[in-house]
């Protein structure tokens, strides 16, 4: 069954993450193998088309102890104690919309292996029931208050926009000069 969501679950592409690595080191990686995907939430857009993603992480016991700190927002299970996952807004960062791709929650298997048809729909129903949570959270709010917050105090953990976003416009100019060599040398 289809369910449309106000927040919609995203990829980053790696290329562009590991582009930002090289400068921010702890700007999350994006690829973790055939079995495995990590998600993004686009939590807003900028006027020059670049998209705030707040990476979904799963839970650990070792975050409560920093979550505060590190601006983190636990999903708990709507009908049991269980945390499905955690937003970490102070991993934060921005990115070109080239280079972000929605998940089709429904179709799964494009993104990742599974290794049982099981193990697909329990990890469709997780998927699903995180994304339900996210919906009845202000994530734009959230992320917009800690983009704010940021620029007026340095000690807050997390990364340093007006950088991400210059390198961000960068790596858009590195892509629109490539897709114009392409399309030269298809002429």
């Amino acid at each position: 069954m289809k369910v449309d969501f106000k927040y919609k679950l995203y990829l980053i592409d790696d290329e562009y993450s590991g582009y930002l690595r090289k400068i921010e080191s702890q700007i999350p990686y994006t690829d973790y193998g055939y079995y495995s995907i990590k998600p993004f939430l686009k939590a807003f857009e900028t006027q020059d088309d670049l998209a705030y993603m707040v990476p979904i992480t799963s839970y650990k016991d070792k975050f409560v102890k920093f979550q505060e700190k590190e601006m983190m927002y636990f999903i708990n299970h709507p009908f049991t104690d269980e945390y499905l996952g955690c937003l970490r807004f102070g991993k934060m960062f921005p990115a070109p919309l080239e280079c972000i791709q929605e998940i089709d929650l429904d179709h799964l298997e494009k993104y990742r292996g599974f290794t049982t048809a099981l193990n697909q729909i329990e990890f469709e129903h997780r998927l699903k029931l995180t994304n339900y949570k996210i919906d009845k959270l202000d994530i734009e709010y959230m992320a917009k208050e800690l983009y704010k917050t940021k620029q007026k105090d340095e000690n807050i953990v997390a990364f340093n926009y007006q950088t991400l976003e210059r390198i961000a416009n960068t790596y858009k100019e590195h892509l629109y000069t490539l897709e114009k060599e392409n399309s030269e040398l298809e002429l």
